[in-house]
């Protein structure tokens, strides 16, 4: 339904399909919400509403207009259902207003909880939801179409209750476990990043710390480019890895963020990986740039990058058809990957395998920073460097903030 550069869901649900269930709550039978239609859509949305990030939602009012289903109304508690038809949560209705398509209020669209950016996204997410064969069929109508006429009901619920038994299983840090960690320099092989910054790091002997050095690759490869060389991570299975591999016996390994460095000093240092947008508040990123700059010699560098929120990259984080299936060296894999949550800078986004070789299925959730140049530089400056470089790509070319990919960092303390 949705393209590869969709937001979260691709579109809220339109359909909401009502229907009895057998159950009981609190002495009596409540109706079902059944969001979008069965399949990776519904799963989308209904993860969004057990994460608390979706709070609204959108129908055309013709749904209701047979009369076989009750116009919503505030007050209304229903049962929230996954694709398998199984009950996940308890809803209860806030807020009802029937409206023209074109009078929806941004403030509506954004707690959806879908990531859409402008409202014409949402209109042409929802837009191409509702001119799609299945709600053509489901309407009965093969060349429906909907107009800035169109009326819409708008509704806005809370998440009253989740049924824990049924809810799916709570997401880990995908860094905590250890099938996941043992995959990723497998599916992270890509050395444009690394390729720029030892490009920049070469000529004499130096001594680098690698802050968020990860399962080591890049410290290691250093290290045989004849630098001296300090990894930290905070994550320990990360680290673990790092320290089993060949020749990890040229670096120091140190478990912590940059204040556990030591006193250095360090000619340079550096945090691939978009390891930085793991800093989530302008405290976190301004205390790294901080222990880095004091462990600087004179004229040290510290190297990072960040990808430039004008960008979006996150429209790209989606599955759009569901779970696919890869090949790795634990087998084959079923893998798929949602946005959970866009909001001012922070992107959440979850990603689900499921390891085919004996059925074990994990879920991990992360979120990100999409910080600006603007916020960047001046946290920069507030940590005392006295020189900054900036770039746009991994091709060395300079950052424009409105089209970059990335934000590249070099800063001189």
């Amino acid at each position: 339904m949705a393209g590869v550069n969709a937001p979260v869901a691709g579109v809220d649900e339109s359909v909401v399909v009502r229907a009895l269930l057998l159950g009981q709550h609190g002495g009596m039978t409540l109706s079902s919400a059944e969001f979008g239609f069965p399949g990776p859509l519904r799963d989308r949305l209904v993860a969004a509403i057990l994460a608390g990030s979706k709070t609204t939602t959108t129908s055309l009012a013709l749904e209701y207009e047979s009369g076989t289903e009750p116009l919503p109304a505030i007050g209304t508690r229903q049962r929230v259902v996954d694709t398998a038809g199984r009950a996940v949560a308890t809803i209860r209705t806030v807020s009802v207003r029937r409206v023209p398509l074109a009078a929806v209020p941004w403030q509506h669209m954004e707690a959806e909880g879908e990531g859409f950016a402008t409202p014409e996204e949402w209109r042409a997410a929802h837009e191409e939801f509702w001119h799609g064969a299945d709600f053509r069929a489901y309407v009965g109508d093969p060349g429906f179409v909907v107009g800035a006429d169109t009326e819409v009901m708008l509704e806005e619920f809370v998440l009253e209750q989740k049924d824990a038994d049924r809810a799916p299983a709570a997401p880990v840090d995908g860094y905590a476990d250890d099938r996941l960690v043992a995959l990723y320099d497998e599916f992270n092989e890509g050395t444009w990043d690394t390729d720029f910054y030892s490009a920049a790091l070469s000529g004499a002997p130096l001594r680098i710390a690698d802050v968020g050095c990860g399962t080591g690759s890049f410290a290691i490869r250093l290290a045989h480019e004849g630098h001296t060389v300090t990894g930290v991570d905070p994550a320990p299975r990360m680290l673990a890895l790092a320290r089993s591999k060949d020749d990890a016996a040229l670096v120091t390994w140190l478990e912590g963020t940059a204040g556990d460095l030591g006193p250095g000093p360090f000619d340079a240092a550096v945090m691939t990986g978009h390891a930085f947008q793991c800093l989530l508040t302008d405290e976190e990123i301004l205390e790294t740039l901080t222990e880095v700059r004091r462990r600087l010699v004179p004229g040290g560098r510290f190297m990072f990058e960040t990808r430039n929120p004008a960008h979006r990259a996150w429209l790209g984080w989606q599955s759009p058809d569901g779970p696919a299936t890869v090949d790795s060296s634990a087998g084959p894999l079923l893998t798929g990957r949602r946005l959970v949550d866009v909001r001012e800078e922070r992107v959440t986004f979850e990603g689900w395998t499921r390891f085919e070789q004996d059925g074990i299925e994990i879920t991990d959730t992360s979120t990100l920073r999409f910080a600006t140049p603007e916020r960047l530089s001046e946290l920069v400056r507030d940590a005392g460097y006295s020189t900054v470089r900036w770039h746009g790509d991994w091709d060395g070319s300079a950052l424009d903030p409105r089209t970059s990919k990335e934000i590249i960092v070099i800063a001189g303390a």
